[in-house]
């Protein structure tokens, strides 16, 4: 029996390789995959502060520095975007964003909604006079909204701007590869991780479009958190494991209480 790891390619395979070595059977076969986009780095100069609500934001920012390596006049505007404030999602976005040299990090509580009032506050507190625009490293769909979960909270009052930046999106799978379904269809997986509620949206389509909901039935689904396990309500799923916290550290550590104990 073996576990499938839906993320995109270069995630799904490290995460593969982290089970590997715990003696974990996994294979990774994602169900989307990540295109970064390009995008003028110049026109985030006058930001007051970044937010990165996921990895892929990070990655994003880092393929458009890459992209510009021979531009002399970007450089200033990087290593000034590299001092202003960092708002990461969670440990693991810090920990990319240090190693791509960000200097003033603050880390949120592993989901969106915890960076509100940090945001907030940070406006609240600064210096700056007239508009404040904070950019979104984000990609083209979100889970949350944070632009108006600002306003909500007042956003307004303190000429607070969400900026969004479209720096990836995904491509969504349309079939199932005939030799997963093969091992569908024969019992040979037991168990499905899934990182995004995208995703889970995902896999319930494919599933379906394959005429593969009894199977589905059957399988331990590992989610990230309530919202990614959510649609599975819906869909029928029995068994539903949910992350104790949002990040992959978690996820592994569900994994091997359940194969390891």
């Amino acid at each position: 029996m073996s576990i499938w790891i839906t993320r995109p390619k270069v995630d799904g395979i490290a995460l593969k390789a982290r089970l590997s070595q715990l003696g974990i059977s996994a294979f990774a076969e994602p169900l989307s995959e990540i295109e970064y986009s390009d995008f003028d780095l110049a026109a985030l100069a006058d930001a007051a502060g970044l937010i990165v609500t996921s990895r892929n934001g990070l990655k994003g920012f880092a393929s458009a520095v890459n992209l510009s390596a021979d531009c002399a006049d970007l450089k200033a505007v990087i290593e000034t975007l590299k001092g202003r404030p960092l708002f990461a999602v969670g440990k693991a976005t810090a920990e990319m964003a240090e190693e791509l040299g960000f200097k003033d990090i603050r880390i949120g509580g592993g989901r969106a909604e915890t960076l509100v009032e940090m945001v907030l506050k940070e406006a609240e507190n600064s210096e700056r006079s007239g508009r404040q625009n904070f950019y979104h490293l984000r990609g083209e769909k979100i889970a949350f909204d944070l632009e108006a979960a600002l306003k909500e909270r007042g956003a307004q009052d303190l000429d607070l701007h969400l900026m969004p930046v479209h720096c990836y999106k995904l491509s969504e799978a349309q079939i199932l590869p005939s030799d997963l379904i093969e091992r569908l269809t024969k019992k040979q997986i037991n168990t499905v991780v899934l990182m995004s509620p995208r995703t889970t949206r995902i896999y319930i389509r494919l599933m379906k479009a394959h005429q593969l909901t009894e199977i589905a039935q059957d399988l331990h689904h590992c989610c990230l958190s309530d919202a990614v396990a959510e649609p599975l309500q819906v869909f029928g799923a029995r068994n539903v494991s949910v992350s104790e916290f949002p990040d992959q550290t978690h996820m592994i550590r569900l994994l091997k209480s359940l194969y390891l104990s």
